[in-house]
């Protein structure tokens, strides 16, 4: 929460990047989900069904060498600082593939 109030004045979009990390626990432990991050911070996570919905289009980029990158934005509300993802801001939001 801390981190995502430091960041959450930043101009829109903020680049957050995608990468895959296994979930450790609850129904889904042991299965790879896709994480959120934002300057190499884990933000956040994609659900098992979200991740399960945009796992061939975010694996086709991962797989050609590049690093996807997500528009978004921090919103508060009555459950703390959120991450809003609106998906690739542009063809330029795809960079190679780097740390994440």
């Amino acid at each position: 929460q801390d981190f995502l109030q430091k960041n959450a004045k930043r101009a829109y979009p903020i680049p957050f990047s995608i990468g895959t990390v296994t979930i450790d626990k609850g129904t889904h432990k042991g299965k790879t989900t896709f994480a959120v991050y934002l300057d190499g911070t884990i933000v956040g996570q994609l659900t098992r069904a979200m991740t399960e919905k945009h796992f061939h289009a975010i694996d086709s980029v991962v797989r050609s060498g590049f690093r996807p990158y997500l528009a978004g934005r921090i919103e508060k509300d009555h459950r703390g600082f959120q991450v809003i993802l609106d998906g690739p801001h542009q063809p330029s939001s795809w960079s190679p593939a780097a740390t994440a």
